[in-house]
């Protein structure tokens, strides 16, 4: 269905820890040998229910969203090009969360904090976040 691409997926996001408090939502971290070649497919992807939504403020990532019935998230999809920096610090803050209990549980409480002090926008709560995932990331 993705021909030519070859790619690489990974579960990543709070689903991909067991245990975690997570919103219903799968993210899913995928490699391609080229992002030309992946922005040449995308009707591909789009084919399976899949809407591109660009860079979406990263740059170098082409981010797709999947949609259920009901309208609501079902998956994130990010893809980047094989070698880009993201892939590493996405598959290290997962590994350190499943791991690590003990850190699994801080990033549980942060985000419960994070809810807890309303509604935050999308942007507020990955703001709110970024301290944390920066300081996992650079863990040994």
């Amino acid at each position: 269905m993705l021909a030519p691409l070859e790619v690489t997926l990974h579960h990543i996001g709070s689903t991909a820890v067991p245990g975690l408090l997570a919103k219903p939502v799968i993210d899913m971290l995928m490699v391609v040998g080229s992002i030309a070649t992946l922005d040449a497919n995308a009707a591909a992807l789009e084919r399976l229910g899949y809407q591109a939504k660009g860079e979406n403020g990263v740059t170098g990532r082409r981010y797709f969203v999947q949609r259920g019935e009901d309208g609501a998230r079902r998956f994130h999809l990010h893809a980047f090009a094989e070698g880009a920096p993201q892939i590493a610090a996405h598959l290290a803050f997962r590994d350190r969360l499943r791991a690590n209990p003990a850190l699994a549980d801080d990033y549980a409480m942060l985000k419960g904090a994070i809810l807890a002090d309303g509604a935050p926008t999308r942007a507020d709560y990955e703001a709110a976040k970024a301290g944390f995932i920066t300081r996992v990331i650079a863990l040994p």
